[in-house]
């Protein structure tokens, strides 16, 4: 993945055998899907080296397409990755445990898990850990390229990775794979933020509940709550963030759902809104410094305003505030100076999980590594210095210490 992309925020075995209806508690119809409707293209070889002196490792990826929904609800076909190490994938051995991998914010349809040589983190957590791993190219890339991207949607990600997993794993069981009932949930940045809508979901829905059973979950640098995002972007138009990362989240949702909020009252010049929407556009342009707060009406820069109470209020439902099991495992990771998304919407989400009865442990750590083997814990690690590419760091050393936890203690 490009370090660009890397920048932007907001980046058991399963027995589904039939494609009978199943109905949830509330009446609504679950996922439901059969081998049929998954399309696997032939394995490709590709590898990857964990570190500096480890031997390069053999991979196999495995691309599919599958049914999911997009934001509207509406029946699409997207696409995902399976990938395992070239020696699982010949033994058909059983793996130690699956992870399930969520990809940041993108803007290149050629850096989706499905095209992508590197596949996002993918690589890292197979070939550091013997596991299958399975990443999904969300709504608006790969097979799914021409859909505007849910960026920021963390529910309906979620559930396009979910029904990844799903499907990964159906077809994975027809071939004679096999692993043990570990499941790993990882993400960063926007990923970060699917990771734990997964993780909402698996709690809230008691399809997903049944089918889908997580170990632990490992969230970084994620935006929890859409309004942290819009208000730290609006008082710091320079670094550490990014606007125009919240601002496309702003502007999917009122371009997928109808945010009722016209962009006459939101911007200076409306073809702003295009720019932002444009998958082939470079993010950054005209979005930095003075020229993005010139781009904002008065309005949006008074946070008393009603346009501004309205954003607020309509967002409020797209938050990832809820209450976990007490038997959940949970680790959240940030930055203090992260330069994309604020630290404020992991502290917001540690502060609600204490109040709510999900008690977590916070360490202040300036070690990247520390305590990712600890159940219900957030560290807050620091670069020690404001800067572009604070994103990145944390990303990276994030990913790294979550391949080194799992192959350490998950083997």
């Amino acid at each position: 993945m490009k370090k660009f992309c890397l920048l932007l925020f907001l980046s058991s075995a399963l027995l589904l055998s039939s494609c009978h209806k199943t109905e949830k508690a509330s009446g609504a119809k679950s996922y439901e899907v059969s081998l049929s409707e998954i399309v696997v293209q032939p394995a490709v070889d590709c590898s990857y080296t964990p570190s500096e002196d480890a031997d390069v490792v053999a991979l196999k990826k495995i691309v599919f397409d599958y049914p999911t929904e997009n934001v509207a609800g509406e029946k699409v076909t997207a696409s995902a990755a399976i990938m395992m190490t070239s020696s699982l994938y010949e033994s058909k051995a059983k793996a130690p445990f699956m992870v399930l991998v969520h990809h940041g914010a993108m803007t290149d349809n050629a850096e989706a898990p499905s095209v992508s040589e590197t596949s996002d983190f993918l690589p890292l957590m197979t070939a550091s850990t013997n596991a299958i791993a399975v990443e999904a190219d969300l709504i608006g890339f790969g097979a799914s390229k021409d859909e505007t991207q849910a960026f920021a949607y963390g529910d309906v990600n979620a559930k396009t990775s979910l029904h990844a997993l799903i499907c990964a794993r159906l077809w994975l069981l027809s071939e004679g794979y096999s692993w043990e009932d570990k499941l790993a949930n990882v993400g960063f940045s926007q990923g970060g933020q699917t990771a734990m809508h997964v993780q909402k979901i698996v709690e809230t829905d008691s399809f997903y509940g049944s089918n889908v059973n997580i170990t632990k979950t490992f969230a970084g640098g994620g935006c929890y709550d859409i309004n942290t995002m819009v208000d730290e972007s609006i008082a710091n138009y320079n670094p550490p963030l990014m606007p125009a990362v919240i601002w496309l989240g702003i502007a999917s949702y009122n371009a997928l759902t109808g945010l009722g909020v016209s962009n006459s009252d939101v911007f200076v010049d409306e073809s702003i809104l295009d720019e932002l929407l444009d998958k082939s556009h470079d993010m950054q342009v005209n979005m930095t410094g003075n020229a993005w707060s010139a781009s904002l009406k008065s309005d949006m820069l008074n946070a008393d305003s009603d346009i501004r109470k309205t954003i607020r209020s309509r967002m409020e439902d797209y938050n990832c505030f809820f209450t976990p099991k007490s038997t959940s495992k949970i680790l959240m990771f940030s930055d203090s100076n992260d330069d994309v998304v604020p630290t404020k919407n992991s502290d917001d989400l540690f502060d609600y999980f204490n109040k709510n009865g999900f008690t977590m442990t916070k360490i202040e750590s300036g070690d990247a590594t520390s305590d990712f083997s600890a159940d219900n814990v957030y560290i807050r690690y620091s670069t020690g210095t404001f800067g572009r590419g604070c994103h990145i760091t944390a990303n990276n050393a994030f990913m790294a210490a979550v391949a080194a936890e799992l192959k350490s203690n998950w083997q």
